[in-house]
């Protein structure tokens, strides 16, 4: 009985890696892909990681006026929300 009689490859690239031709995929580390319990934190993570790049090689005082502007518009819904929040928790406090 032949290797591949045994394997029962059930397509080519089964047989491939079967018989050494092609490597075995690797099975993703199940601790690599870690989701965080709620998901906007990687929304933020991103955000908070695009300001820092941005200013590492670009300091926020070298910017144009317009530019911050736009950005403290495109962050005003956020203080926004952060305000509410931080009430919310006051509130739970008491």
């Amino acid at each position: 009985m032949s290797f591949l009689e045994i394997a029962k490859p059930k397509n080519i690239r089964q047989a491939y890696i079967a018989t050494g031709i092609l490597p075995e995929t690797p099975k993703p580390d199940p601790e690599d892909k870690i989701e965080p319990l709620v998901v906007h934190v990687r929304h933020i993570d991103f955000i908070v990681k695009w300001y820092r790049d941005t200013v590492e090689n670009k300091p926020a005082k070298d910017w144009k006026f317009i530019e911050r502007e736009a950005l403290i518009n495109d962050l005003t819904p956020l203080m926004e929300i952060y305000n509410e929040l931080i009430e919310l928790q006051e509130n739970c406090k008491q």
